[in-house]
């Protein structure tokens, strides 16, 4: 034990005595705020990919049922032979012909109805334009200057 020398509130100097005894303990204090999160660490590498599963088992096939009754028997056919390919020819140029006659009417009716189409439009247009050119007698509004 040591003394030590102090000094009083009246500016005496004495010597110390021994200290007393502990208090009691006092109340814990509040608890503290929490941390901060960390960030997530980087995703780990992907595993070796895994071998391929067998096949299943086969299944078991199906019993065929029954077969239907026999159907009525069809009309009869046109008699006589089948013709040849020589026989049919001509018939076939025939049809080939007309269709390209109708082909050609359809353009040619398409060319007229354009061009009929666009003569309206320009009539329709000159109209307008007489119609632009023609004076009511009004003449223009007068802009009012704030």
């Amino acid at each position: 034990m040591t003394l030590a020398k102090t000094t009083t509130t009246r500016g005496l100097q004495g010597i110390s005595g021994k200290p007393g005894p502990q208090g009691h303990r006092g109340q814990p204090g509040p608890q503290g705020l929490r941390g901060m999160i960390g960030k997530p660490g980087k995703p780990g590498k992907a595993g070796a990919q895994g071998a391929r599963g067998l096949p299943g088992p086969q299944g078991q096939p199906g019993i065929d049922g029954k077969a239907g009754p026999q159907g009525p028997a069809g009309p009869p056919g046109i008699p006589g032979r089948v013709p040849t390919i020589e026989e049919v020819l001509p018939l076939l140029y025939s049809i080939f012909e007309q269709w390209s006659d109708y082909k050609h009417a359809r353009k040619q009716e398409a060319k007229t109805l354009k061009a009929a189409q666009e003569a309206e439009a320009e009539a329709a247009a000159k109209a307008a334009q007489v119609a632009d050119t023609i004076d009511d007698g009004k003449g223009k509004k007068k802009k009012n200057k704030k």
